[in-house]
């Protein structure tokens, strides 16, 4: 497969890797939502139930607020009333003996709270004695009180079934996307693409315009410029006989093929004077000078002109090819092949090229 072909190929592919990874996107957006709404069910649940993790006395919130309510105080004060009554009784005397206390509370959303009063002797080595030798002491009770505070069960159980239910929905959406064709189709096309984008980083990188370009467009330049100039359908033609006219054409054909084209590149002063190339091509290390014969020319001044330009453009740093495009259209060089011969072969750390169109 050529190049241009593999480039059409990786990109057709990266368009579908594109649609693959917007997918997967969603997928992904789908997933941390899911995930973030399970985490927040657990976070509320955990916000109701929080007072399971701490102590379990009366700096527990849930404990506070059972105790302060109406319903508690109206269950336990009876209660107490016959403790002190019996503590308080007389020789003699048989008050009814109080009973253990339990109390239970599921009023509060997701906590129950659990008071277990136990009866017990205020004294554990209590014995009988005379008082002022009639009467033995009475013995005393008090309540030992013992406190739970647990998750309510229904709301433990519907909340572990909530989440169970949730997490296995989605794991049984995911494992059968994931043994879905659309899957092994974005598996397949991931792959691809990570082949074609390696294999596009093993591929040579295109020519860059070389000096036979130049040589090229040079030669065939007459042709080109002669097509401006003898436009169909009547139209009028870029007719024109001055050097700036050429200059400009064949900027415009060089950047057909170059992206930087210098124009009026001014070289370092050799002599006490500088002078100005027409056209630098920095990508070929090339300067391009132009030339139009003119009546008064003579192949001996023109190679003077161009003996001149050879010493002075080798102080440029850019510069290592130097091309002179000599056009005559009205072939008034006797000898262009001589002339072309004795300057290419001149003496210069510069690579000298003359160009003679049109042709002959």
């Amino acid at each position: 497969m050529n190049i241009p072909a593999r480039l059409t190929s990786l990109h057709r592919l990266t368009s579908l890797a594109d649609s693959v990874a917007s997918t997967r996107r969603a997928y992904l957006l789908a997933l941390t939502t899911t995930i973030s709404f399970a985490v927040f069910i657990a976070a509320f649940y955990l916000k109701l139930v929080y007072p399971i993790f701490l102590p379990a006395d009366m700096s527990n919130p849930a404990v506070q607020r059972l105790i302060a309510s109406k319903d508690f105080q109206a269950t336990t004060h009876p209660f107490f009333t016959r403790l002190k009554k019996f503590n308080s009784r007389q020789p003699g005397e048989t008050p009814p003996f109080p009973d253990d206390l339990f109390v239970s509370d599921e009023s509060q959303i997701g906590v129950t709270v659990n008071f277990h009063y136990k009866l017990v002797p205020q004294d554990a080595n209590w014995l009988p004695k005379t008082i002022n030798g009639s009467h033995p002491s009475l013995r005393q009770y008090r309540y030992d009180q013992e406190i739970t505070v647990r998750p309510t069960p229904w709301l433990l159980i519907t909340m572990a079934m909530i989440e169970c239910l949730y997490f296995g929905l989605f794991l049984l959406s995911y494992v059968q996307w994931s043994k879905s064709k659309a899957r092994t189709l974005e598996k397949g096309v991931l792959r691809a693409y990570r082949d074609a984008s390696i294999e596009a980083t093993l591929m040579p990188p295109p020519p860059k315009p070389s000096l036979n370009t130049i040589h090229n467009l040079l030669y065939h330049f007459h042709h080109f410029y002669k097509h401006l100039r003898q436009r169909s359908r009547g139209r009028i033609g870029f007719d024109s006989d001055d050097e700036f006219d050429l200059q400009d054409a064949l900027e415009a054909a060089l950047h057909l093929h170059f992206t930087d084209v210098k124009r009026e590149e001014t070289t370092p002063s050799w002599a006490g004077s500088s002078t100005r190339i027409d056209f630098l091509v920095p990508e070929a290390e090339a300067a391009i000078e132009v030339k139009r014969v003119r009546p008064d020319h003579r192949e001996k001044s023109l190679a003077n002109e161009l003996l001149l330009d050879i010493a002075r453009y080798p102080t440029h740093p850019g510069c290592t090819h130097l091309f002179f495009l000599i056009y005559d259209p009205d072939e008034r060089l006797t000898n262009p092949q001589g002339l072309q011969t004795d300057i290419e072969s001149t003496a210069s750390t510069l690579k000298v090229h003359v160009v003679v169109v049109p042709r002959r």
